[in-house]
């Protein structure tokens, strides 16, 4: 290989995963507006209030589905063996039990002092709270459900992978399309249905996120070797077309909750389907990203993003109560200056101790 060809490939494997860095860092920033909203939609409905969190929480929706589908890009370029299945199972089970096992006792904890100070009994409330942590992060870590749906993916991983090799591309699109269609369609139907679309239980949460995780690798492949010029401004108008139609659909009915849903299936309806799929694509063909011109800063933000995920509700809460004494409270009359002070605020104190409990040896594993 000559020199130039060596300096070609290695900028095009270096820009593929500082892609994947930049949808990484989105995704994380994505997950706390989303949990920033519920300060807001409380409001009365078509408040200035609840019109800046709706629309943020709109944009934002897609932010498991990308984290889901950078997974299914990595995870699905090799078939497993026996052994290396053994490997993987006992990596995954390092990279996400211990923190599980640390964090859901951790928000464990925080349920059963908050209901104390509240002056609730100890014994009324801890077999309550430790049930519905193990259940569904219940409560104050109510977001650990994405752990439930992770050990889910990852435990079908191997089994995934062996499928995805034996098709031909066309199958593979084929059968990811049509398991689109139904996911979409079942989730659909039970928020008209009962007003939810989640899983009947936390444990099978992870199908509802099949999808995503084949279409990571599908897509992921097109758009990093597409050269079709107008890719990232198509993939782009669909998701800014997509994201203000679910805005529109929720302003219509005065529900912040149509189309979405507080629950993990609220992102496999349609419209979040579109959101998430093209975003991911116009993330991975947009090559003249100038964020990817600083790629120490996006590798490191990238690398606290879990930890961001697991700690950002004690940071939100960390900042509401740092920002009420500047008048910062979601009933101002500047909801737009409150909401993004909310959430910068909470992804700065977030990565900070993400970044400080990677420097303490015996904590560093928990994030």
């Amino acid at each position: 290989m000559s020199a130039r060809s060596a300096s070609v490939g290695s900028e095009v494997v270096s820009n593929r995963v500082l892609a994947f860095d930049f949808i990484r860092c989105v995704a994380c920033f994505a997950v706390i507006v989303l949990h920033a909203k519920h300060s807001f939609v409380g409001e009365v409905a078509l408040s200035p209030a609840w019109n800046v969190a709706t629309l943020c929480r709109s944009f934002a929706r897609p932010a498991v589905p990308l984290f889901v589908m950078i997974s299914g890009y990595f995870l699905l370029r090799k078939v497993y063996d026996e052994l290396e299945t053994a490997r993987f199972y006992r990596r995954r089970l390092s990279t996400v039990g211990v923190p599980f096992a640390f964090w859901a006792l951790f928000y464990l904890l925080a349920n059963v002092a908050e209901e104390r100070l509240r002056g609730v009994p100890f014994d009324a409330i801890f077999a309550e709270h430790f049930a519905a942590t193990l259940r569904n992060g219940h409560g104050y870590g109510y977001h650990l459900w994405y752990l439930y749906m992770l050990v889910g993916l990852y435990a079908a991983t191997p089994f995934v992978a062996t499928w995805f090799a034996a098709f031909s591309r066309r199958g593979v699109v084929v059968a990811t399309s049509v398991l689109t269609l139904v996911v979409g369609a079942a989730s659909s139907a039970t928020l008209w249905l009962d007003g939810r679309c989640g899983p009947p239980t936390i444990f099978i949460a992870f199908v509802y996120y099949l999808p995503y995780f084949l279409w990571g690798k599908i897509l992921g492949d097109f758009a990093l070797a597409s050269s079709r010029p107008l890719l990232p401004s198509a993939s782009f108008v669909v998701f800014l077309v997509s994201t203000f139609a679910a805005f529109g659909t929720q302003i219509y009915w005065g529900d912040p909750n149509f189309f979405y849903a507080n629950s993990a299936g609220g992102a496999s309806t349609p419209l979040v389907f579109l959101q998430s799929l093209s975003f991911y694509v116009f993330a991975l063909s947009w090559r003249s990203n100038p964020i990817l011109k600083r790629p120490k800063t996006l590798a490191l933000l990238a690398s606290l993003s879990f930890g961001v995920y697991l700690v950002h509700l004690c940071c939100y809460d960390a900042a509401r109560f740092l920002l009420a004494p500047f008048g910062l409270t979601p009933d101002v009359e500047r909801p737009a200056t409150t909401f993004a002070a909310y959430v910068v605020a909470t992804f700065v104190l977030a990565a900070l101790t993400t970044f400080v409990i990677k420097k303490i040896p015996y904590l560093r594993r928990v994030v």
